[in-house]
Protein backbone atom coordinates (compact mmCIF):
# COMPACT_ATOMS: atom_id res chain seq x y z
CA UNK A 1 0.00 0.00 0.00
CA UNK A 2 0.92 3.38 -0.68
CA UNK A 3 0.71 4.35 2.85
CA UNK A 4 3.29 1.61 4.09
CA UNK A 5 5.95 2.82 1.82
CA UNK A 6 9.36 4.68 2.97
CA UNK A 7 9.62 8.31 2.68
CA UNK A 8 12.53 8.22 1.38
CA UNK A 9 10.89 5.42 -1.56
CA UNK A 10 8.44 8.33 -2.45
CA UNK A 11 10.91 11.37 -3.23
CA UNK A 12 13.13 9.29 -4.98
CA UNK A 13 10.33 8.44 -7.22
CA UNK A 14 9.22 11.62 -7.43
CA UNK A 15 13.12 12.78 -8.15
CA UNK A 16 12.89 10.03 -10.99
CA UNK A 17 9.54 11.44 -12.31
CA UNK A 18 10.68 14.94 -12.78
CA UNK A 19 14.21 13.77 -14.34
CA UNK A 20 11.75 11.81 -16.82
CA UNK A 21 9.74 14.51 -17.31
CA UNK A 22 12.96 16.44 -18.12
CA UNK A 23 14.26 14.21 -20.95
CA UNK A 24 10.98 14.35 -21.85
CA UNK A 25 10.73 17.63 -22.46
CA UNK A 26 13.84 17.74 -24.23
CA UNK A 27 13.36 15.18 -26.53
CA UNK A 28 10.15 17.62 -27.50
CA UNK A 29 12.26 20.35 -28.09
CA UNK A 30 14.21 18.43 -30.43
CA UNK A 31 11.47 17.20 -31.89
CA UNK A 32 10.28 20.17 -32.68
CA UNK A 33 13.70 21.65 -34.56
CA UNK A 34 13.86 18.88 -36.37
CA UNK A 35 9.90 19.22 -37.78
CA UNK A 36 11.31 22.82 -38.29
CA UNK A 37 13.82 21.54 -40.28
CA UNK A 38 11.83 19.15 -42.22
CA UNK A 39 9.51 21.49 -42.89
CA UNK A 40 11.71 23.91 -44.20
CA UNK A 41 13.50 21.40 -46.34
CA UNK A 42 10.19 20.32 -47.61
CA UNK A 43 9.22 24.02 -48.48
CA UNK A 44 12.53 24.50 -50.39
CA UNK A 45 12.09 21.34 -52.40
CA UNK A 46 8.60 22.46 -52.81
CA UNK A 47 9.79 25.65 -54.25
CA UNK A 48 12.48 24.38 -56.84
CA UNK A 49 10.03 21.81 -57.92
CA UNK A 50 8.02 25.28 -58.76
CA UNK A 51 11.23 26.68 -60.60
CA UNK A 52 11.75 23.29 -62.17
CA UNK A 53 8.22 23.33 -63.69
CA UNK A 54 8.71 26.61 -64.97
CA UNK A 55 12.00 26.34 -66.78
CA UNK A 56 10.71 23.02 -68.20
CA UNK A 57 7.85 24.86 -69.26
CA UNK A 58 9.90 28.34 -70.79
CA UNK A 59 12.94 25.50 -71.96
CA UNK A 60 9.92 23.77 -74.28
CA UNK A 61 8.66 26.80 -75.66
CA UNK A 62 11.92 27.29 -76.12
CA UNK A 63 12.37 24.15 -77.85
CA UNK A 64 9.79 24.86 -80.40
CA UNK A 65 11.72 27.73 -81.97
CA UNK A 66 15.25 25.53 -81.81
CA UNK A 67 14.19 22.94 -83.46
CA UNK A 68 12.56 22.17 -87.32
CA UNK A 69 9.72 20.45 -87.35
CA UNK A 70 11.30 17.42 -88.34
CA UNK A 71 12.81 17.53 -85.05
CA UNK A 72 16.11 18.75 -86.13
CA UNK A 73 18.59 21.83 -84.49
CA UNK A 74 17.82 24.94 -85.94
CA UNK A 75 21.68 25.66 -87.37
CA UNK A 76 20.55 29.44 -87.04
CA UNK A 77 19.46 29.40 -83.10
CA UNK A 78 20.47 26.27 -81.76
CA UNK A 79 24.84 27.35 -81.12
CA UNK A 80 23.34 30.46 -79.33
CA UNK A 81 20.86 29.17 -76.91
CA UNK A 82 22.92 25.94 -75.86
CA UNK A 83 26.36 25.51 -77.01
CA UNK A 84 26.76 22.46 -75.76
CA UNK A 85 24.16 20.86 -77.45
CA UNK A 86 25.57 22.25 -80.58
CA UNK A 87 28.54 19.72 -80.24
CA UNK A 88 29.31 16.27 -79.48
CA UNK A 89 30.91 15.82 -75.95
CA UNK A 90 33.87 13.65 -76.39
CA UNK A 91 34.75 10.03 -75.37
CA UNK A 92 38.22 8.82 -74.92
CA UNK A 93 38.36 6.87 -78.10
CA UNK A 94 37.34 9.72 -80.30
CA UNK A 95 39.87 12.39 -78.29
CA UNK A 96 43.19 9.93 -78.97
CA UNK A 97 41.59 9.63 -83.16
CA UNK A 98 41.76 13.07 -83.55
CA UNK A 99 45.10 13.52 -82.13
CA UNK A 100 46.41 10.45 -84.22
CA UNK A 101 44.58 11.24 -87.24
CA UNK A 102 45.62 14.89 -87.19
CA UNK A 103 49.06 14.52 -86.14
CA UNK A 104 49.57 11.85 -88.73
CA UNK A 105 47.89 13.93 -91.63
CA UNK A 106 50.46 16.57 -90.33
CA UNK A 107 47.41 18.98 -89.58
CA UNK A 108 48.94 20.39 -86.57
CA UNK A 109 51.04 22.96 -86.38
CA UNK A 110 52.01 23.76 -82.39
CA UNK A 111 53.77 27.14 -83.07
CA UNK A 112 51.04 28.51 -84.92
CA UNK A 113 48.10 27.09 -82.42
CA UNK A 114 49.81 28.40 -79.95
CA UNK A 115 50.08 32.10 -81.14
CA UNK A 116 46.40 32.38 -82.67
CA UNK A 117 45.23 31.06 -78.94
CA UNK A 118 47.01 33.06 -76.00
CA UNK A 119 45.64 30.58 -72.97
CA UNK A 120 47.97 27.98 -74.99
CA UNK A 121 51.19 29.83 -75.19
CA UNK A 122 52.85 28.02 -72.80
CA UNK A 123 52.11 24.46 -73.53
CA UNK A 124 54.71 22.12 -75.36
CA UNK A 125 53.92 20.65 -78.39
CA UNK A 126 52.48 17.52 -77.50
CA UNK A 127 50.62 19.55 -74.67
CA UNK A 128 49.38 21.85 -77.58
CA UNK A 129 48.04 18.62 -79.38
CA UNK A 130 46.66 17.36 -76.46
CA UNK A 131 44.83 20.55 -76.01
CA UNK A 132 43.86 20.72 -79.52
CA UNK A 133 42.59 16.85 -79.28
CA UNK A 134 40.77 17.04 -76.14
CA UNK A 135 38.91 20.29 -75.98
CA UNK A 136 39.62 22.80 -79.15
CA UNK A 137 38.76 20.91 -81.96
CA UNK A 138 35.21 20.06 -79.93
CA UNK A 139 35.32 23.83 -79.22
CA UNK A 140 35.52 24.81 -83.16
CA UNK A 141 39.31 25.90 -82.57
CA UNK A 142 42.16 25.85 -85.85
CA UNK A 143 44.70 23.62 -85.82
CA UNK A 144 46.52 25.12 -88.64
CA UNK A 145 46.81 28.03 -90.88
CA UNK A 146 45.28 26.92 -93.64
CA UNK A 147 42.58 24.36 -91.82
CA UNK A 148 39.65 26.52 -90.91
CA UNK A 149 36.72 24.63 -88.63
CA UNK A 150 34.11 27.40 -89.33
CA UNK A 151 35.16 26.93 -93.57
CA UNK A 152 34.47 23.51 -92.99
CA UNK A 153 31.49 23.63 -90.88
CA UNK A 154 29.71 25.85 -93.86
CA UNK A 155 30.58 23.28 -96.60
CA UNK A 156 29.40 20.32 -94.37
CA UNK A 157 26.21 21.51 -93.77
CA UNK A 158 26.79 23.22 -90.39
CA UNK A 159 25.29 22.29 -86.88
CA UNK A 160 21.74 20.28 -88.57
CA UNK A 161 23.78 18.26 -90.64
CA UNK A 162 22.85 14.29 -89.32
CA UNK A 163 26.58 13.44 -88.24
CA UNK A 164 27.76 15.67 -85.52
CA UNK A 165 30.99 15.30 -85.03
CA UNK A 166 33.13 18.30 -85.53
CA UNK A 167 33.66 18.45 -89.70
CA UNK A 168 37.41 17.99 -89.47
CA UNK A 169 36.27 14.25 -89.18
CA UNK A 170 35.15 14.22 -92.41
CA UNK A 171 37.99 16.22 -94.21
CA UNK A 172 40.18 13.06 -92.47
CA UNK A 173 38.05 10.37 -94.00
CA UNK A 174 38.58 12.63 -97.47
CA UNK A 175 35.45 14.17 -97.95
CA UNK A 176 35.92 16.66 -101.04
CA UNK A 177 35.84 19.58 -98.51
CA UNK A 178 38.08 22.64 -99.16
CA UNK A 179 40.36 23.15 -95.98
CA UNK A 180 40.83 26.78 -95.94
CA UNK A 181 38.59 29.56 -98.87
CA UNK A 182 42.43 29.75 -100.11
CA UNK A 183 42.51 25.75 -100.65
CA UNK A 184 41.04 25.10 -103.67
CA UNK A 185 41.11 20.72 -103.14
CA UNK A 186 40.00 20.55 -107.16
CA UNK A 187 41.98 23.04 -108.41
CA UNK A 188 44.79 21.12 -106.43
CA UNK A 189 43.95 17.84 -107.62
CA UNK A 190 44.24 19.11 -111.28
CA UNK A 191 47.07 20.42 -111.61
CA UNK A 192 49.15 17.34 -109.44
CA UNK A 193 46.86 14.68 -110.85
CA UNK A 194 49.35 12.53 -108.81
CA UNK A 195 47.87 13.48 -105.35
CA UNK A 196 44.98 11.50 -105.80
CA UNK A 197 46.53 8.30 -106.61
CA UNK A 198 49.17 8.37 -103.87
CA UNK A 199 46.25 8.16 -101.27
CA UNK A 200 47.40 11.61 -99.22
CA UNK A 201 45.10 14.16 -98.45
CA UNK A 202 45.38 16.78 -101.02
CA UNK A 203 45.88 19.42 -97.97
CA UNK A 204 48.38 16.94 -96.18
CA UNK A 205 50.57 16.30 -99.40
CA UNK A 206 50.23 20.59 -99.92
CA UNK A 207 51.57 21.19 -96.42
CA UNK A 208 54.21 18.41 -97.20
CA UNK A 209 55.38 19.02 -100.31
CA UNK A 210 53.76 21.67 -101.96
CA UNK A 211 54.77 24.49 -100.32
CA UNK A 212 58.23 23.99 -100.75
CA UNK A 213 58.03 23.39 -104.24
CA UNK A 214 56.11 26.98 -104.54
CA UNK A 215 52.78 25.19 -105.32
CA UNK A 216 49.57 27.49 -105.22
CA UNK A 217 46.30 25.53 -104.48
CA UNK A 218 43.50 28.22 -105.38
CA UNK A 219 43.09 29.50 -109.09
CA UNK A 220 42.72 32.77 -107.51
CA UNK A 221 46.12 33.51 -106.58
CA UNK A 222 48.87 33.57 -109.27
CA UNK A 223 52.26 33.20 -108.04
CA UNK A 224 53.83 34.95 -110.15
CA UNK A 225 52.15 38.16 -110.27
CA UNK A 226 52.10 37.87 -107.02
CA UNK A 227 55.48 37.96 -106.39
CA UNK A 228 55.77 40.65 -109.23
CA UNK A 229 53.57 43.11 -106.89
CA UNK A 230 55.83 41.80 -103.73
CA UNK A 231 58.80 43.05 -105.37
CA UNK A 232 60.21 39.48 -104.24
CA UNK A 233 61.09 36.05 -104.54
CA UNK A 234 58.31 34.23 -102.87
CA UNK A 235 58.92 30.21 -101.63
CA UNK A 236 55.22 29.71 -100.31
CA UNK A 237 52.86 32.69 -101.73
CA UNK A 238 49.97 31.49 -99.82
CA UNK A 239 51.50 31.18 -96.18
CA UNK A 240 52.82 34.61 -97.20
CA UNK A 241 49.66 36.02 -98.13
CA UNK A 242 48.00 35.59 -95.14
CA UNK A 243 50.34 35.98 -92.33
CA UNK A 244 52.88 38.88 -93.78
CA UNK A 245 50.75 42.27 -92.37
CA UNK A 246 51.64 44.53 -95.53
CA UNK A 247 50.74 41.53 -97.77
CA UNK A 248 47.37 42.34 -97.69
CA UNK A 249 46.82 44.80 -99.53
CA UNK A 250 48.98 43.57 -102.53
CA UNK A 251 47.02 42.22 -105.78
CA UNK A 252 46.92 38.27 -105.93
CA UNK A 253 45.56 37.95 -109.70
CA UNK A 254 45.71 40.23 -112.50
CA UNK A 255 42.12 40.05 -112.44
CA UNK A 256 42.19 41.43 -108.83
CA UNK A 257 42.36 45.18 -108.66
CA UNK A 258 42.79 45.85 -104.80
CA UNK A 259 41.87 49.61 -105.26
CA UNK A 260 38.63 49.27 -107.35
CA UNK A 261 37.97 46.60 -104.56
CA UNK A 262 38.61 49.07 -101.60
CA UNK A 263 36.53 51.25 -103.33
CA UNK A 264 33.96 49.37 -102.39
CA UNK A 265 34.48 48.21 -99.03
CA UNK A 266 36.68 51.11 -98.06
CA UNK A 267 36.95 49.62 -94.43
CA UNK A 268 39.57 47.03 -95.67
CA UNK A 269 42.15 49.84 -95.96
CA UNK A 270 42.70 49.31 -92.48
CA UNK A 271 41.62 46.13 -91.44
CA UNK A 272 44.67 44.24 -92.68
CA UNK A 273 42.20 41.59 -93.62
CA UNK A 274 43.58 39.97 -97.44
CA UNK A 275 41.57 41.50 -99.47
CA UNK A 276 41.50 37.94 -101.56
CA UNK A 277 40.13 35.89 -98.26
CA UNK A 278 37.16 38.72 -97.44
CA UNK A 279 36.52 38.66 -100.97
CA UNK A 280 36.15 34.64 -101.32
CA UNK A 281 34.18 34.58 -97.92
CA UNK A 282 32.18 37.41 -98.06
CA UNK A 283 32.48 40.08 -100.69
CA UNK A 284 30.93 38.37 -103.85
CA UNK A 285 28.09 37.51 -102.19
CA UNK A 286 27.89 41.84 -101.28
CA UNK A 287 28.33 42.15 -105.00
CA UNK A 288 31.83 43.49 -104.12
CA UNK A 289 33.52 42.83 -107.56
CA UNK A 290 37.19 42.30 -108.21
CA UNK A 291 38.22 44.22 -111.24
CA UNK A 292 36.43 47.64 -113.22
CA UNK A 293 35.99 45.02 -115.99
CA UNK A 294 34.41 42.35 -113.76
CA UNK A 295 30.87 42.67 -112.47
CA UNK A 296 29.28 40.72 -110.12
CA UNK A 297 25.59 41.32 -110.44
CA UNK A 298 26.33 41.35 -114.50
CA UNK A 299 28.17 38.04 -114.98
CA UNK A 300 25.15 36.46 -112.50
CA UNK A 301 22.76 38.00 -114.33
CA UNK A 302 23.81 37.15 -118.30
CA UNK A 303 24.60 33.45 -116.38
CA UNK A 304 21.41 32.54 -114.17
CA UNK A 305 22.55 29.57 -114.11
CA UNK A 306 25.86 30.29 -112.05
CA UNK A 307 23.43 32.57 -109.81
CA UNK A 308 20.92 29.46 -109.72
CA UNK A 309 23.85 27.08 -108.17
CA UNK A 310 25.04 29.32 -105.64
CA UNK A 311 28.24 29.83 -107.58
CA UNK A 312 30.79 32.69 -106.65
CA UNK A 313 30.84 33.76 -110.43
CA UNK A 314 34.52 35.15 -110.16
CA UNK A 315 36.17 31.61 -109.92
CA UNK A 316 33.37 30.09 -112.73
CA UNK A 317 34.57 32.35 -115.23
CA UNK A 318 38.19 31.30 -114.21
CA UNK A 319 37.42 27.38 -114.32
CA UNK A 320 34.68 27.20 -116.88
CA UNK A 321 33.59 30.77 -117.90
CA UNK A 322 36.75 32.21 -119.88
CA UNK A 323 36.69 29.33 -121.67
CA UNK A 324 32.86 29.18 -122.74
CA UNK A 325 33.09 32.92 -123.55
CA UNK A 326 30.89 34.13 -120.94
CA UNK A 327 30.00 37.82 -120.68
CA UNK A 328 31.26 39.89 -118.00
CA UNK A 329 31.02 43.47 -118.23
CA UNK A 330 29.24 45.74 -121.03
CA UNK A 331 32.83 47.20 -122.07
CA UNK A 332 34.11 43.43 -122.53
CA UNK A 333 33.02 41.04 -124.75
CA UNK A 334 34.64 37.73 -124.21
CA UNK A 335 33.35 35.84 -127.40
CA UNK A 336 33.86 39.14 -129.62
CA UNK A 337 37.45 39.43 -128.44
CA UNK A 338 38.61 35.75 -129.15
CA UNK A 339 36.32 35.53 -132.63
CA UNK A 340 38.34 39.16 -133.76
CA UNK A 341 41.86 38.10 -132.23
CA UNK A 342 42.34 34.35 -133.90
CA UNK A 343 45.66 34.72 -132.43
CA UNK A 344 44.61 35.23 -128.83
CA UNK A 345 42.01 32.27 -129.56
CA UNK A 346 44.54 29.75 -130.61
CA UNK A 347 47.16 30.50 -127.53
CA UNK A 348 43.49 29.19 -125.33
CA UNK A 349 44.19 31.66 -122.67
CA UNK A 350 41.73 33.97 -120.58
CA UNK A 351 40.48 36.56 -122.81
CA UNK A 352 39.94 39.00 -119.80
CA UNK A 353 43.74 38.14 -118.25
CA UNK A 354 45.15 38.95 -122.03
CA UNK A 355 43.28 42.14 -122.48
CA UNK A 356 44.30 43.14 -119.02
CA UNK A 357 47.70 42.15 -119.64
CA UNK A 358 48.68 42.76 -123.29
CA UNK A 359 45.79 43.50 -125.32
CA UNK A 360 44.96 47.05 -124.04
CA UNK A 361 48.72 47.85 -124.83
CA UNK A 362 48.73 46.52 -128.41
CA UNK A 363 45.56 48.01 -128.73
CA UNK A 364 42.96 45.42 -129.34
CA UNK A 365 39.62 46.84 -128.75
CA UNK A 366 37.54 45.28 -125.80
CA UNK A 367 34.62 44.69 -127.73
CA UNK A 368 31.85 46.66 -130.17
CA UNK A 369 31.10 49.23 -127.44
CA UNK A 370 34.53 50.44 -127.15
CA UNK A 371 36.79 50.65 -130.42
CA UNK A 372 40.20 51.37 -129.58
CA UNK A 373 40.96 52.95 -132.74
CA UNK A 374 38.44 55.89 -131.93
CA UNK A 375 38.93 56.12 -128.44
CA UNK A 376 43.04 56.96 -129.86
CA UNK A 377 41.81 59.51 -132.04
CA UNK A 378 39.34 61.31 -129.37
CA UNK A 379 42.73 61.01 -126.75
CA UNK A 380 45.83 61.45 -128.91
CA UNK A 381 47.69 61.97 -125.86
CA UNK A 382 46.74 58.88 -123.58
CA UNK A 383 49.94 56.43 -123.57
CA UNK A 384 47.87 52.80 -123.34
CA UNK A 385 51.54 51.63 -122.68
CA UNK A 386 50.82 53.36 -118.96
CA UNK A 387 47.13 52.71 -118.35
CA UNK A 388 44.62 50.37 -119.53
CA UNK A 389 42.59 52.84 -121.63
CA UNK A 390 38.97 50.96 -119.88
CA UNK A 391 40.27 50.60 -116.87
CA UNK A 392 41.23 54.72 -116.66
CA UNK A 393 37.51 55.38 -118.21
CA UNK A 394 35.55 53.11 -115.63
CA UNK A 395 37.35 54.92 -112.65
CA UNK A 396 36.48 58.29 -114.13
CA UNK A 397 40.08 59.85 -113.70
CA UNK A 398 39.48 62.62 -116.51
CA UNK A 399 38.37 60.82 -119.32
CA UNK A 400 34.77 59.92 -119.98
CA UNK A 401 33.41 58.99 -123.21
CA UNK A 402 30.43 61.13 -125.32
CA UNK A 403 27.08 60.22 -124.11
CA UNK A 404 23.65 62.55 -124.96
CA UNK A 405 22.93 64.67 -122.08
CA UNK A 406 19.51 64.76 -120.59
CA UNK A 407 17.53 67.90 -120.89
CA UNK A 408 18.08 69.95 -117.37
CA UNK A 409 21.18 67.54 -116.19
CA UNK A 410 24.10 69.88 -114.66
CA UNK A 411 26.97 70.68 -117.28
CA UNK A 412 30.05 68.82 -116.55
CA UNK A 413 33.58 70.45 -116.65
CA UNK A 414 35.68 69.57 -118.48
CA UNK A 415 39.25 67.92 -117.39
CA UNK A 416 42.23 69.32 -118.54
CA UNK A 417 43.17 67.89 -121.68
CA UNK A 418 39.96 66.35 -121.64
CA UNK A 419 38.69 66.22 -125.47
CA UNK A 420 35.04 64.57 -126.89
CA UNK A 421 34.83 61.25 -128.67
CA UNK A 422 32.45 61.81 -131.42
CA UNK A 423 30.38 58.80 -132.18
CA UNK A 424 31.49 56.47 -134.62
CA UNK A 425 28.60 57.13 -137.07
CA UNK A 426 29.09 60.34 -137.12
CA UNK A 427 32.80 61.02 -137.22
CA UNK A 428 32.48 58.72 -140.34
CA UNK A 429 29.96 61.05 -141.80
CA UNK A 430 31.50 63.90 -141.45
CA UNK A 431 34.64 62.68 -142.74
CA UNK A 432 32.77 61.15 -145.85
CA UNK A 433 30.53 64.64 -146.60
CA UNK A 434 33.23 67.42 -145.18
CA UNK A 435 36.61 65.18 -144.81
CA UNK A 436 38.48 64.59 -142.22
CA UNK A 437 39.83 67.94 -141.22
CA UNK A 438 36.14 69.23 -140.00
CA UNK A 439 36.57 66.95 -137.15
CA UNK A 440 39.21 68.45 -135.06
CA UNK A 441 36.75 71.84 -135.25
CA UNK A 442 34.21 70.42 -134.29
CA UNK A 443 35.33 68.59 -131.15
CA UNK A 444 36.73 71.63 -130.42
CA UNK A 445 32.84 73.47 -130.85
CA UNK A 446 31.34 70.62 -128.70
CA UNK A 447 33.97 71.09 -126.10
CA UNK A 448 33.45 75.19 -126.32
CA UNK A 449 29.14 74.44 -125.60
CA UNK A 450 29.96 72.07 -122.70
CA UNK A 451 32.43 74.46 -121.02
CA UNK A 452 30.52 77.68 -121.42
CA UNK A 453 26.98 76.35 -121.71
CA UNK A 454 25.92 77.29 -118.44
CA UNK A 455 28.08 80.34 -118.64
CA UNK A 456 27.59 82.50 -121.39
CA UNK A 457 29.10 85.92 -119.67
CA UNK A 458 32.30 84.13 -119.30
CA UNK A 459 32.62 82.91 -122.59
CA UNK A 460 32.25 86.86 -123.96
CA UNK A 461 35.11 87.22 -121.77
CA UNK A 462 37.27 84.56 -122.92
CA UNK A 463 39.85 84.36 -125.25
CA UNK A 464 37.71 81.13 -126.62
CA UNK A 465 35.67 83.34 -128.69
CA UNK A 466 38.04 84.78 -130.04
CA UNK A 467 39.78 81.95 -131.74
CA UNK A 468 36.14 80.67 -132.11
CA UNK A 469 35.63 83.65 -134.03
CA UNK A 470 39.21 82.73 -136.21
CA UNK A 471 38.88 79.16 -136.96
CA UNK A 472 35.15 80.50 -138.25
CA UNK A 473 36.70 82.65 -140.55
CA UNK A 474 39.27 80.82 -141.91
CA UNK A 475 36.88 77.33 -142.51
CA UNK A 476 33.91 80.46 -144.52
CA UNK A 477 37.00 81.09 -146.52
CA UNK A 478 38.15 77.59 -147.75
CA UNK A 479 34.64 76.70 -148.28
CA UNK A 480 33.31 75.98 -151.64
CA UNK A 481 31.61 78.54 -153.68
CA UNK A 482 27.76 77.75 -153.70
CA UNK A 483 26.23 76.22 -156.20
CA UNK A 484 23.03 75.71 -158.01
CA UNK A 485 20.55 73.69 -155.30
CA UNK A 486 20.04 70.22 -155.36
CA UNK A 487 16.23 70.84 -155.24
CA UNK A 488 13.64 73.02 -155.77
CA UNK A 489 11.04 73.47 -153.60
CA UNK A 490 7.36 74.99 -155.28
CA UNK A 491 4.91 76.42 -153.03
CA UNK A 492 1.52 75.92 -154.09
CA UNK A 493 -0.77 78.78 -154.33
CA UNK A 494 -4.38 78.87 -154.43
CA UNK A 495 -7.03 81.72 -154.91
Amino acid sequence: MRGDRPEADLEAEVARSRELLGEFRTRLSRLSEHYDEHVERFSRRVALLDLRARLMAEFQAARQRVWTPVGEPNPEILPRVRPDLAAPRPGRRERRTVRERVDGAGLFDPSWYRRTYPDCAGLSDEAALTHFADHGVWAGRDPHLLVSSAWLERQAGGPARADRRPPIFALLDGAPLDPHPLFDTRFYLAERSNVASSGMLPISHFLRYGAREGLVPHRALDPSWYAARRGRTIGDPITDYLTAPEAALVSPHPLFDVEHYLAQVPWLREAQIPLLLHFLVAGWRENASPHGLFDIPYYQDRNPDVRAAGLNPFLHFLEYGARERRQVHPLFDSYWYLEGNPDVALLGVNPLVHYVLDGAREGRSPGPAFPARAFQEAFPTFDPQVANPVETLIRGTGLRLDVPRERGQPTSRRAEGEVYRLPDSLRDYLAARHGAEILAPIRDWMNLIDLYGDRPTAFEASEDLTLLRTSLTTLAGSAPAMTAPDASIIIPVHN
